[in-house]
């Protein structure tokens, strides 16, 4: 169904839980999410662990769950591991009759791949769909006889992933062939990364890693 840039009044109300902090994922899948819902709110849930811990965290969890100003029609939960397993019951039972999705961004849970961690399977079977951006991680889960599991890549949000312009002064601080962004590999998760950068420092590129 199409609707003008002020949105439809019938089309259905999200409520996102996910890490709202220095433009993290969940703010542009709520920004693109207002494009095509007719409202939409959000809960910081990394905020929340971060400040109280996992377990004290749970019960503010909830409280901002009980106090939306929505009763959604869907809830996507992005990756979800600050929720426990009874916070994700109590959701359920808080709003009844509203999709429960998982959007999950990545390959592992802990210091172990998805697939491995068997003990967050009864957690992934509580969604409605439990949706993996990356295909190989939505493979293994299926081979383990999660059924309501599915591939969903993610795309853009143009506001926020449109290419950046740059003075003469970025350019020189900034600019380079390459830039790396992320772990470098001393973690167990990335045993790769570091070779694949001394790669490409070895065929000749100028490279800038942050």
């Amino acid at each position: 169904r199409s609707c003008d840039d002020g949105g439809c009044s019938d089309l259905m109300k999200i409520a996102i839980l996910g890490n709202f902090g220095d433009n993290q994922t969940a703010v542009y899948i709520m920004e693109s999410c207002r494009k095509l819902a007719s409202d939409v709110a959000g809960i910081d849930i990394r905020q929340i662990i971060m400040d109280l811990g996992l377990e004290k965290g749970q019960a503010v969890i909830l409280d901002e769950v009980n106090s939306l100003r929505l009763n959604p029609d869907l809830i996507l939960v992005l990756k979800g591991v600050e929720i426990s397993k009874d916070t994700l019951l109590a959701i359920k039972t808080r709003f009844p009759n509203a999709k429960l999705v998982n959007w999950f961004f990545d390959k592992y849970l802990t210091d172990k791949t998805i697939w491995d961690e068997k003990i967050f399977f009864d957690i992934i079977k509580l969604y409605d769909k439990f949706f993996c951006s990356l295909k190989g991680v939505a493979d293994k889960l299926k081979e383990q006889g999660l059924t309501n599991v599915e591939y969903l890549p993610e795309g853009c949000c143009l506001p926020y992933h449109k290419e950046t312009l740059m003075n003469s002064y970025q350019e020189s601080k900034y600019g380079e062939d390459i830039s790396f962004c992320g772990n470098i590999g001393f973690l167990k998760q990335h045993p790769h990364r570091i070779s694949i950068l001394e790669k490409i420092i070895k065929e000749g590129y100028n490279i800038k890693i942050w």
